[in-house]
Parts: structure tokens; C-alpha cells; sequence
């Protein structure tokens, strides 16, 4: 290897370079470049903590090199020819006085700078240094002027075990975050209807077919985490005072108090704890009930209203008798009725007469909820598949809601969070989006195999969740249309309707909680206001919670 460097003539010349001076200014370019991979796969370099108390050689200097000093060949490369008989016996001598040095510390980190190692001799005869004292290099400065490319340090197996293993930990990642479950509810003996958190979020209410309502402690997720079966929640109390079973249920934060319909036709009013209590706590005793005077009829749903910037001062109840009514839910006072409505709302127009004229009986409400777009207003739904907005402050009928498709009843219907839109579930399979400002139908989706009977947006208003009669729950990402590359699988049929269609909705998750009982399966779901948690109720009598 010594006598293949210490002789010039030997380089083998790469193919195109005739004339001398560019065949020496080429070689020393390449040396150099040599010279600076010697350094960066030196153990110093590659391993910095472990080689700090390394010897020093014989004349006591530091064994730590100083990085060499890479430059473009310029005019000196001319001279290069004449030092090269110079360079060749210091090679042989340098090599000589290290090179047992090397043998017992196996330390192959000398790559000498021009200047400090060799008095100034041409940057060749440096280069030729480095190669000799690094064994490692070896083999590329013979290999070097054919092919540069053999040169260069073998880094690629390590990339690729490296992009391998990042590839693999991103294929283990989920698209989007799915729900899994975290604890069931079986203490009621027969369906549980309704679903509401207290006003702190620590607290879950559950209104049944068996006349109760139960109030859980909500544990928190740590003591939740791991096996799917793990209880997340701690039964409080019982509530009772109701004679039929319980079908409605809504929490005012403001007024920490939680109000409860019926099929007994009352509503009630249970004062809560001010805090959410733990079992067997004294504030449980103390939970008042107030029965509301004035209604008449099977209550099926309510929803709370703001008025005069007062939060939740306004109680919305629809019955079965065909009418909307409104309560003042006033702190300091007994709730009282203050406005009430039918079909037609409290202002018919002459077209609604004759409407009027025509029908045998009153279309029933059966859902009433508010729209954060516009909180003066209240979104019902009937029972005859039409969806009405009514003024609050007067119960005038602002619009009226057709869906594309013809639809049967209405089971549920939701306000967007965010955006002016509501929508509604129906017996035909079938949810349908409507824009409160406009009055169209944004969309038409087929979400189940049999009737849709609840659904729910959470509070981001990104995600819808729905459940149906045949006992599954399915997780939807709500789209414009614009940003979805294609119309969903499960998008109305209808070309004249799918081509109107402003929003798609795409099934992300789908869930099988509940067991069906007399032709009827899961009966509510609600989100969380604050916290990633989605409760869903069915006719097996159980709640099941998903986080």
C-alpha cells in the first residue's frame, strides 16, 4: 500500500485529462475530499463522549485532531509535481513512527492538517499522510480516481432500517382518532330514553322506562384506561318522583338545576348540589323537585333557550297534545308559562288556514332544539316529517324546512354548534341538513338499515354521531362538499338531490352497543360538552360510554 502511494506515476489518470497540470489539479481535489471523509469517519467524530480520555502521543501532544482544512486547489496545484519526491520519503517516515501506536490503541483518528503536520509540504503529500495513518480509508484511495462514488461512506443501509422503522410506526397510526369503549351502565330495568350531563361535567344523568332517573359520578379518565370493561362511572343517587316513564332530560348550567318530562304529562324541576356531590353525601337528600303547572299531554322533548342575554332563561317543551310551549325559568322564581303554539305557530298566514282547513288532526312535535347561528329562534320537528323555525319572543313561524326526499316522522333533531345549520333524523333511514337561513336541504344521507332514532354534533362541530333501531352507532365527518373528493357511499340516490348537495357526511366508525328490544335499539347519544367522552342509551335498558 506505501509503495502505491509514495509513487505519482502509479495514480491511475481518469479517462478525458491529458495535460498535466489538470491531471494534478484534479488529483488533489480528490485527495482533499478523501482527507475530510478520513476525518468525519474518524472515532473521534462519530464517537465524541467515549473517546475524551484518549492518550496523547509521544511528544505529548493532544490526540484530538483539529478538523482538516478543505480548500479548492488554486495555483499551487502547479508545484504539486515538483515536492512529490519530498512528500514520499516524509509518508514513509510518518507512517513508521505511528504505526505502532496504532496497533495497541487501534486508534485511527489522525487526519493531520496541511500546515501543522508537515511544515508546509503540498497539500498532496498531507493527503497521503491522513491515508496512511487511517486504515480505514484504505481501500478508497486506491479506488478513489476510478470511480469517486466508491468512496463515499456506507451510509445507506442505516437510512433504510431508519425510514423502515419510522414507516412502520406511521403505519400504526389511525387516520382519525376512534372512539373506544370505556365502561357500561346496567342499573335500570327497562329502556333508558335520555341522556344529560350535570352543569360541572362530572356528573351523567340517565332517565329510564322504569320511572327513574340515576345520577353517576363521571370518574376520571386515568382510572379508566385499560381494559374496556373498567367502570368510569359511580352511581350518586336515584332520583324518583315521576309516575311513567321518563322521556326527556336537560341541565342548565346557570341555574344548576335539572328539568325532567315525561309520559305522566308533568315536567319537573329537581334543584341540584352545588358541586357535583360524591356517594353518600348529604347534598343528595337535599334535591328538591318542582313540578312545572300548565302542561298537558305526553312530554317528548325539551331544550333550553337563552333570552335578553340571560343564559338559559327560557324552557321550550313540546307534547303530545300538538303543542309548543314556553317557560320563564327565572332564579328567583318558580318556573311559569308564558307562550304557547301549535303547528301554525301563533301568526298564521292565510295559506296556513286553509292548511288548517285540510287537515284531519294537528301534525305532533316531537323534537325541539336551538341553533347557536341565531338563538332567537327554536327548530321543532313534527311528527308529518316537516321541520319549522318559530320565533321565540312571539311563536311566529319564521320557516319552514321541506327535505329533497319525501320523509316520514321526525325522531330527533340538532343544532350545529358553529354553523347555521340543523339537523334532523327520521324513521325512514334517512338524516337530512338544513340551512336555517336559506330553508335548502344540504344534505340527504341514508345513514342506517332501519330508522334513525337519535343523533348528536359534538361540540367542535366537526363529527356527527347517529344511532338507529337496529342497534348500532355510527361516527360521520361532516364535509363540503368541495372538500370531499367524492359524494359519500351512503349519499341520497337521487341525482337531482345529489347534485344540490352542499355538505357529504363519510362513516369513519361504526359501533354495535346495544341489543334491540320490541323493534327498538339505541335511543340517545350525547357528546360531551368538554370533555372526549360520547354516551350512547338503548332499549336494553344499559348506557354505554366511549371516550
Amino acid at each position: 500500500m506505501i509503495k502505491q502511494l509514495s509513487s505519482s506515476n502509479n495514480v491511475k489518470v481518469p479517462l478525458g485529462v491529458k495535460d498535466a497540470k489538470g491531471r494534478a489539479k484534479s488529483r488533489a481535489y480528490l485527495q482533499q475530499c478523501l482527507q475530510e471523509i478520513a476525518y468525519l469517519t474518524s472515532n473521534v467524530t462519530l464517537n465524541p463522549i467515549a473517546n475524551q480520555s484518549d492518550t496523547t502521543d509521544a511528544k505529548g501532544e493532544a490526540s484530538h485532531p483539529s478538523r482538516p482544512l478543505f480548500h479548492i486547489p488554486g495555483a499551487e496545484s502547479s508545484t504539486e509535481n515538483k515536492n512529490n519526491s519530498n512528500s514520499n520519503h516524509q509518508i514513509q517516515d510518518l507512517h513508521t513512527n505511528n504505526f505502532n501506536q496504532q496497533k495497541d490503541t487501534h486508534d485511527y483518528r489522525y487526519s493531520y492538517d496541511v500546515s501543522q503536520t508537515h511544515g508546509g509540504q503540498s497539500s498532496t503529500s498531507a493527503v497521503k499522510s491522513a491515508i496512511s495513518l487511517n486504515p480505514s480509508v484504505d481501500n478508497c484511495a486506491q479506488k478513489l480516481p476510478e470511480s469517486v462514488q466508491e468512496c463515499k461512506p456506507n451510509l445507506t443501509p442505516t437510512l433504510d432500517r431508519t425510514i423502515d422503522s419510522s414507516t412502520e410506526k406511521l403505519a400504526t397510526i389511525p387516520d382519525v382518532q376512534l372512539w373506544n369503549p370505556r365502561g357500561t351502565i346496567m342499573a335500570h330495568f327497562d329502556s333508558v330514553r335520555s341522556l344529560a350531563y350535570d352543569s360541572f361535567g362530572h356528573g351523567l344523568f340517565t332517565a329510564s322506562d322504569d320511572c327513574t332517573i340515576k345520577y353517576w359520578h363521571l370518574l376520571s379518565t386515568e382510572s379508566s384506561e385499560g381494559a374496556s370493561d373498567d367502570p368510569v362511572v359511580e352511581q350518586l343517587t336515584t332520583m324518583r318522583g315521576h309516575e311513567a316513564p321518563v322521556t326527556c332530560l336537560v341541565c342548565s348550567r346557570k341555574l344548576n338545576v335539572l328539568f325532567s318530562g315525561s309520559q305522566d304529562t308533568t315536567i319537573r324541576q329537581w334543584i341540584l348540589p352545588n358541586d357535583t356531590p360524591t356517594k353518600h353525601s348529604s347534598a343528595l337528600d337535599a334535591m328538591d323537585q318542582i313540578i312545572l303547572p300548565g302542561n298537558s299531554g305526553i312530554v317528548w322533548d325539551l331544550a333550553l333557550f337563552p333570552m335578553n342575554a340571560q343564559e338559559d332563561s327560557i324552557l321550550a317543551s313540546v307534547s303530545a297534545d300538538g303543542m309548543i310551549r314556553l317557560w320563564s325559568t327565572d332564579a328567583k322564581a318558580s318556573p311559569r308559562l308564558f307562550l304557547s303554539w301549535d303547528y301554525f305557530g301563533t301568526q298564521p298566514s292565510k295559506e296556513a288556514d286553509a292548511e288548517r282547513q285540510s287537515l284531519t288532526c294537528l301534525p305532533v312535535p316531537k323534537s325541539v332544539t336551538k341553533c347557536s347561528a341565531d338563538l332567537k329562534v327554536c327548530v321543532v320537528a313534527f311528527s308529518n316529517g316537516i321541520v319549522k323555525l318559530f320565533e321565540l319572543a312571539s311563536g311566529r313561524e319564521v320557516r319552514r324546512f321541506n327535505p329533497s326526499l319525501p320523509t316520514s316522522q321526525v325522531r330527533a333533531v340538532v343544532g350545529h354548534p358553529t354553523l347555521p345549520l340543523v339537523a334532523a333524523a327520521y324513521e325512514d333511514k334517512y338524516i337530512h341538513l338544513y340551512d336555517i337561513h336559506t330553508g335548502s336541504c344540504t344534505l340527504s344521507l341514508q345513514a342506517h338499515d332501519q330508522g334513525v332514532a337519535c343523533l348528536d354534533i359534538d361540540p367542535s362541530g366537526l363529527t356527527l354521531v347517529s344511532g338507529s333501531h337496529d342497534g348500532k352507532v355510527r361516527f360521520w365527518d361532516l364535509l363540503k362538499s368541495s372538500e370531499s373528493g367524492s359524494t359519500s357511499a351512503t349519499a341520497s340516490t337521487s341525482n337531482t338531490a345529489a347534485s344540490n348537495q352542499e355538505y357529504t357526511a363519510v362513516c369513519f366508525q361504526e359501533l354495535s352497543p346495544h341489543q334491540m328490544k320490541q323493534n327498538e335499539g339505541v335511543l340517545n347519544v350525547t357528546y360531551h360538552p368538554s370533555m372526549p367522552f360520547v354516551a350512547t342509551a338503548g332499549a336494553d335498558g344499559t348506557v354505554h360510554m366511549y371516550g
